[in-house]
């Protein structure tokens, strides 16, 4: 849902709000409906907030970030060498094409970001070179880390590519 329609709601919803929910109110908010339709308006904008917040907020943020969850969400153990060679058994990786502005065009954008099982931390890799990565986290030990970490690089999950 965009978030000029999630505005949009929220607008609605606290006008109605406002109006402690006035029949006169929501006359003027949804228009010249039945009653029954005036509150099912009012329900359809209520569900488009709590989706929004549900997606923003998943149960299992708490959660510890295990294997079988990265893999959920995109990383794999799959990586073509050179980098393969220079990490060590167990990491799991995530290759993400993250634009570099200065370099429009080549691909000093690439990047492969790597889950470090035994530190936990996140680290990237940029134009194959693993020793010319930097440390991003240094212990991520929940999901919600790992999302938020995704979402600032810009990094979509397998989830959010196919929704």
């Amino acid at each position: 849902m965009t978030p000029e329609i999630l505005q949009a709601a929220a607008n609605r919803l606290q006008k109605a709000k406002d109006g402690k929910y006035d029949i006169d109110v929501l006359i003027q908010i949804y228009g010249d409906k039945e009653i029954d339709d005036l509150f099912e308006c009012l329900d359809l904008d209520r569900l488009k907030l709590a989706d929004d917040w549900m997606e923003q907020h998943p149960a299992d943020d708490a959660e510890p970030v295990t294997e079988e969850w990265l893999r959920s969400v995109g990383f794999s153990d799959e990586l073509p060498p050179p980098i393969r060679e220079e990490v060590y058994d167990g990491t799991m990786f995530l290759i993400a094409k993250i634009p570099d502005k200065e370099y429009e065009g080549s691909d000093d954008g690439q990047y492969v970001l790597i889950f470090d099982d035994m530190s936990g931390g996140i680290w990237t890799v940029s134009n194959g070179n693993c020793y010319g990565g930097s440390t991003i986290v240094r212990s991520t030990t929940t999901r919600q880390q790992v999302r938020q970490l995704l979402q600032a690089l810009g990094v979509k999950t397998i989830q959010q590519r196919k929704g």
